[in-house]
């Protein structure tokens, strides 16, 4: 996945954990349920078949 695609599925994704407003702040100034967010969005933004967590998440 590349150019226009990705943004578009980062974009996507953001929303999806509710940090699109937050996308240009530095990761250190998010709160610690932020940055759990942060996490799970990096790993469903190339869209995987499969997701095992190892933890519930709220």
């Amino acid at each position: 996945m590349r150019g226009a695609r990705l943004r578009e599925q980062v974009k996507s994704t953001l929303q999806f954990v509710d940090l699109h407003d937050r996308r240009r702040d530095r990761v250190s100034t998010y709160s610690g349920g932020m940055k759990r967010r942060l996490n799970l969005a990096v790993a469903i933004v190339h869209d995987p078949e499969l997701l095992l967590l190892d933890e519930p998440t709220v």
